[in-house]
């Protein structure tokens, strides 16, 4: 017995001793192992090998471009399966050994990079990669599937930035009218399809998900017919048909001038795009000075617009004005709004500083993209940034960091890119701090959130919505969503609300200043509020807007739960701050509708019947109010909500 022959006597124990000859790649003559068997009749990955090719696994790199694979990949999981959009028809099946010898086939072509054709349904793909010695061969199988084409030819939103559409968007309307002043010679209407890969049209211009159209021609008086098409996947059209119904001219004669009335002058500007590597398309736009200086002269014009739409994707917007038509606009005390397609900045009289006329301002908005450092640090509980920008203003080259006062902006929020609506906000970045900072801001019915800034910098539209483990199923859990997306309310901790736990009266002054957004003075009154409390403004705030009174002279009893005949009471005088009508103007009901208001204290009862009234606060099924009853915070967050709904349409009070 020769050498050779004791080591295959001691191999050939060995794999006995394994309790496997599959151990040793030996199930029979010139046969290899299969490690891994066919998987669930869709997909299947084998790897035949007579020695350890763990190197060899570890070492590989798969992806498809534009899908995710599922499972995330690892080089000893063989099978994959991804789902794509009807939309995707092709796409790219990267894999790369980082062994250079090695041998990569993807679906029999040896390359690193397959461009695969998709069919609808399932498509099968097999990767195989082969050691350099051929002694290790493993198989890894992709099934995407292509999604049937979608018959989706509905509108998920339709508005428009002036006038009034004679109905509410409604998915299976078809017709619309909408009645412009004379004024207007163009009407930009914003269509979002119900499937974002919908295509839109109106004439020429056509998108896909969702766009802004306007009237190639201005409008005449009469009626001007728009038709708005939308193509689903699999060909289906709809057609949403909007007529414009231009209001007839009202001649107003001041002196020597004569012109139609009306409020916003929208002017003709330069346009030019040019491109940008980090922006992409930059539209570039010039006011024409004269036309907007002589349109500034008539006393019926109240703002001049400048026109920097654009049926492109534009990612920055740059409009430039000289310092004479700052200069103009400020002596006729009248304002410039900046109109971009996502954007409307107002340039109140004197917001900016103008020394000479020949002195050039330029003004940039650019789309903000996800991936920036600030859109990273966003503030936990954000689920969505459906439109994001960046603002400068340079000065004859020299950046200005904020205007001279606060300015008006409206930004639209992408309607495909949140799911509800009443947890939008505006934020600002605070590039000093590193965070996003809240300001709220209210929406309109074009889907834009309006509100004012006072530097130039980075706002975004975020949708916030935090959730806690207490509220879910709970009768308030819709109130509380909606105040905590108003940084109006917040948890007792990240997790937990604690909606039926009671609330202090110190709590609910705080509340009530937050969700009115009270700015006046603070006004001490009371001995027991500590001047390091946390609530020491919120309720010195809340006593000088005369929202809250003490329980005793000099008394406020700041930790002491609240009731809700207390509640009722600083709810009447918060309607009363909010509104600007008086509480002892306010119409009490003659008969009150509770059982039980015997119980209620008489300084009261009046404000207990005034909250019913105005639909602040609710009464038991049993015919009760309950007056000396703790009141809880979700009770609070309930009555906060329907008092900011209320007064919604309300002029914000100038106390």
């Amino acid at each position: 017995m020769n050498s050779k022959t004791v080591v295959y006597i001691v191999l050939f124990a060995f794999c006995l001793l394994a309790g496997t000859m599959g151990f040793c790649g030996i199930d029979g003559p010139n046969k290899s192992s299969v490690v891994n068997p066919l998987a669930a009749g869709t997909v299947s990955a084998a790897t035949y090998s007579s020695q350890d090719s763990t190197s060899l696994l570890n070492s590989l790199a798969l992806s498809v471009s534009g899908a995710d694979l599922t499972p995330g990949f690892s080089p000893t999981q063989y099978a994959y399966s991804a789902t794509v959009d009807y939309s995707v028809d092709k796409l790219n099946i990267n894999a790369t050994a980082e062994n250079p010898a090695a041998r990569v086939l993807i679906s029999g072509s040896e390359t690193n990079s397959y461009p695969a054709a998709l069919n609808v349904g399932k498509n099968t793909f097999q990767i195989v990669v082969t050691s350099p010695d051929k002694s290790s061969i493993s198989t890894y199988t992709i099934v995407i599937t292509r999604s049937l084409a979608s018959a989706d030819s509905y509108l998920s939103g339709l508005s428009v930035n002036t006038g009034r559409l004679d109905h509410s968007f409604e998915r299976d309307r078809f017709e619309y009218l909408v009645i412009v002043d004379h004024s207007v010679d163009y009407l930009y209407i914003s269509a979002a399809a119900s499937n974002i890969n919908s295509k839109i049209s109106a004439g020429s211009n056509s998108v896909t998900g969702s766009g802004m159209f306007r009237n190639i021609d201005k409008l005449t008086d009469g009626e001007t017919l728009i038709n708005i098409t939308v193509t689903s996947e699999d060909g289906t059209s709809q057609v949403y048909k909007i007529t414009i119904r231009r209001g007839t001219e009202v001649i107003v004669t001041s002196g020597s001038q004569t012109a139609s009335a009306g409020l916003d002058y929208v002017s003709p500007a330069a346009q030019t795009e040019s491109k940008d590597e980090n922006s992409g398309s930059v539209l570039n736009v010039k006011a024409s000075a004269d036309d907007i200086k002589t349109a500034l002269g008539n006393p019926s014009v109240s703002r001049a617009v400048i026109d920097a739409t654009s049926y492109s994707a534009i990612g920055k917007t740059v409009v430039t004005l000289t310092g004479s038509l700052l200069k103009a606009a400020a002596d006729k005390n009248k304002a410039i709004v900046i109109q971009t397609n996502k954007t409307s900045l107002e340039l109140p009289p004197g917001s900016v500083t103008v020394s000479a006329d020949d002195e050039e301002f330029k003004w940039t908005i650019r789309d903000m993209e996800n991936g920036e450092a600030a859109l990273l640090a966003r503030p936990a509980g954000v689920v969505s940034v459906p439109a994001a920008v960046d603002i400068t203003l340079f000065k004859n080259g020299v950046q200005v960091p904020q205007p001279n006062k606060p300015l008006p902006i409206s930004i639209k929020a992408d309607p495909t890119k949140y799911k509800n609506a009443s947890k939008l906000g505006a934020y600002g970045y605070n590039a000093s701090k590193g965070v996003w900072e809240y300001i709220g801001g209210t929406i309109n019915s074009d889907g834009a959130i309006l509100f004012t800034i006072d530097r130039y910098a980075n706002y975004a539209i975020m949708e916030y919505a935090a959730s806690f483990r207490d509220t879910a199923g709970h009768w308030a859990e819709s109130y509380i969503q909606a105040l905590e997306a108003k940084h109006i309310a917040s948890g007792v901790s990240d997790q937990l609300f604690a909606p039926d736990a009671n609330i202090t009266r110190a709590e609910f002054a705080a509340l009530l200043v937050r969700a009115l957004n009270v700015n006046v003075p603070e006004k001490s009154g009371f001995n027991d509020v500590p001047s390091d409390a946390w609530y020491r403004s919120e309720v010195g705030k809340a006593y000088a807007a005369k929202l809250i009174d003490g329980i005793g002279e000099n008394t406020f009893a700041p930790n002491q739960t609240i009731t809700r005949e207390q509640m009722a009471v600083m709810m009447i005088r918060a309607y009363s701050f909010k509104t600007g009508v008086r509480v002892q103007d306010m119409v009490s009901p003659r008969e009150s509708k509770y059982t039980d208001e015997s119980a209620a204290s008489d300084w009261a009862r009046r404000s207990i019947r005034l909250t019913d009234a105005a639909e602040l606060m609710n009464g038991n099924p049993d015919g009760t109010f309950q007056p000396q009853e703790r009141a809880t915070r979700a009770q609070a967050i309930a009555v906060l909500s329907r008092l900011l709904d209320r007064t919604a349409a309300a002029a914000p009070s100038s106390r």
